[in-house]
């Protein structure tokens, strides 16, 4: 039996990438449509790096994307800035990286991974003046 995960509902065009090492990056987009702006981050391919919860037995796990970590901002600005500062750049259309972003049926897998940059002290955060 298969336990698949409900498809997670945000708004976002682009995506942003921060290359780590050969052949894996991190990946992130920004919802600003709802009342607060959230930033959503995707491992490389779009995989959990610990198990979700979530059982694929029959093809199929590879239209999943997951969400493992989040982080909100006040503003679409003040996210861009913090993303900068963080390594991230936007994907252009005719970038190298426009064709390697994940794709597929995106799920909340935030309750099974560590949260990189959440809580871990990988983000760097905005240095008042």
């Amino acid at each position: 039996m298969d336990i698949k995960p409900t498809p997670f509902e945000f708004h976002a065009s682009e995506w942003w990438v921060k290359p780590l090492a050969m052949l894996q990056h991190n990946w992130t987009v920004i919802d600003d449509e709802s009342q607060s702006v959230t930033v959503y981050f995707f491992h490389d391919g779009g995989k959990t790096k610990k198990p979700s919860g979530f059982v694929f037995r029959s093809k199929g796990a590879e239209k999943y994307i997951a969400i493992v970590d989040s982080l909100s901002f006040s503003s679409r600005s003040q996210a861009q800035v913090a993303l900068l500062e963080n390594g991230f750049r936007k994907v252009a259309v005719d970038d190298f990286f426009a064709a390697r972003q994940p794709k597929g049926i995106v799920f909340d897998a935030r309750h099974s991974e560590p949260g990189i940059y959440s809580k871990q002290g990988y983000w760097i955060p905005e240095i008042e003046a």
